[in-house]
């Protein structure tokens, strides 16, 4: 072996990303409100998404729609958390700033068919209503 250095997956166990490893590190500081940097973090939140972190706990991260400061729920929403999650969020928000943003995340989850973690049985019967409101032309 040359290098000195033990590869991935030599002795059977895989080395786990630094972004897996940071992620609770991040989710922590952005949603503590002594952080001075919670929408960078968010943000930075958001760029660590990737499909190798699909299998982690985003949950703390979902919670930042729910936070109380409106910047950081407007940065939030460029989070993958899927449908639902927004749909709850938006039916909820009293901030017109945070509104917008979260209709654009919904327009754009729902045009990639991201179902999210919140489960997908709440989610159809949230699609059957609005297509019961679409499809009746009946007054």
């Amino acid at each position: 072996m040359s290098g000195g250095g033990r590869r991935d997956g030599e002795y059977g166990c895989e080395t786990p990303s630094a972004a897996a490893v940071a992620l609770p590190f991040v989710i922590a500081l952005a949603a503590d409100p002594t952080t001075g940097a919670r929408i960078d973090l968010v943000e930075l939140l958001a760029a660590m998404h990737a499909p190798a972190q699909a299998g982690e706990d985003w949950s703390g991260a979902w919670a930042l729609l729910a936070d109380p400061e409106p910047t950081v729920r407007r940065a939030a929403t460029a989070l993958p958390v899927g449908i639902a999650p927004l749909l709850e969020r938006w039916r909820a928000e009293p901030d017109p700033t945070v509104r917008l943003p979260l209709l654009l995340a919904l327009g754009e989850a729902a045009a990639s068919g991201e179902a999210g973690e919140a489960g997908e049985a709440g989610e159809a019967g949230e699609a059957g209503e609005a297509g019961e409101h679409v499809d009746d032309p009946s007054p």
